[in-house]
């Protein structure tokens, strides 16, 4: 559903959202802070350090060749841009499994690590044909073991899991089956 929100909107909506749960007061919504998105992309995710730093993931909303990940330390009226790769798929989904190491994902089996809180990425290329996946969510259980989420959107749409044990480097294969395409993958615990 996120994808169907304009970039006002989306995060209008998770100020409010953000203030609520980080705040020691109530908000109503005439306490939301509307923030201009960077540069004119279109933000497909959020991950949320502390009330004040957050990395946003998308790409440019009427050209899909522009991968990008901003991150910004002052609520959103300033934002520092990490990665906007001219000729790449969108980046869809962001998550880290500490302080210091995340991942993101994305369209035609886009798949990148950071170990430096952000400050700096390393694509890791998926192999063989989870290349031609869209993963539209992540989620890691500690640095080491993490799933992604995602398929094919097409007549003959598939649905696919993806799952680590090394930080990302191998995968294996938990679901590639016909039917739609996964949209969100998280777990309550470990187990």
């Amino acid at each position: 559903m996120k994808k169907y929100f304009p970039n006002t909107l989306k995060f209008t909506l998770f100020l409010g959202i953000f203030n609520c749960f980080f705040s020691e007061k109530n908000f109503s919504q005439a306490d939301w802070k509307l923030i201009t998105a960077p540069h004119a992309r279109d933000l497909k995710d959020v991950f949320v350090f502390n009330a004040s730093s957050f990395m946003v993931v998308g790409g440019h909303e009427t050209n899909d060749s522009i991968l990008s990940l901003f991150k910004t330390n002052d609520g959103g009226q300033n934002w520092s841009l990490y990665v906007d790769l001219l000729s790449e798929p969108w980046l869809q989904t962001i998550r880290f499994a500490n302080p210091s190491i995340g991942f993101a994902a994305g369209y035609s089996g886009t798949f990148f690590k950071t170990t430096n809180g952000g400050n700096s990425w390393i694509p890791l290329p998926l192999p063989g044909y989870w290349a031609n996946r869209n993963y539209l969510s992540a989620f890691f259980i500690d640095p080491l073991t993490g799933f992604l989420a995602g398929g094919t959107q097409s007549p003959d749409s598939t649905q696919t899991i993806l799952k680590t044990t090394d930080g990302g480097l191998t995968w294996s294969e938990q679901l590639d089956q016909l039917g739609p395409c996964l949209k969100e993958i998280y777990f309550i615990n470990s187990s």
